[in-house]
This record gives C-alpha cells, structure tokens and sequence, in this order.
C-alpha cells in the first residue's frame, strides 16, 4: 500500500462581527486533527475583501 495525499477545501461565511470567534473555533478543531495518522497539513485563509469568509484547505493522506 502507498500513501496519497488529496487536499479537500471548504470555504465558510460567518456571521459579520464573529470572525474573530469563529477561527478561534476552527483552529481547535485542526488542533484536534493534528492527532489523526492521515493529517497532514492545515492552512486557514481569511479573504481581505469579505472577512468573513474563510476557506480551510487541508493536506490529508489515504491508502491506496
């Protein structure tokens, strides 16, 4: 077996004056996923022109 990494994005819109709370929410929850054997890498984005929204893409790895 060999591992492969694929890279799911999601991007999300909070409420306009919680952006604040919610990165602190998702950074606890790639803290926590720090721990799984197929985490490899996590990078939160936040958009200077909506702040907002924010995408989370992450480098995961399977078995193939």
């Amino acid at each position: 077996m060999t591992r492969e990494l694929f890279r799911p994005s999601r991007s999300y819109s909070c409420e306009a004056g919680f952006e604040d709370e919610y990165l602190s929410l998702i950074n606890a929850v790639i803290d926590e996923m720090r721990h799984e054997a197929s985490f490899v890498n996590a990078v939160v984005h936040r958009s200077t022109e909506e702040p907002n929204n924010v995408c989370a893409p992450r480098d995961m790895a399977r078995e193939r």
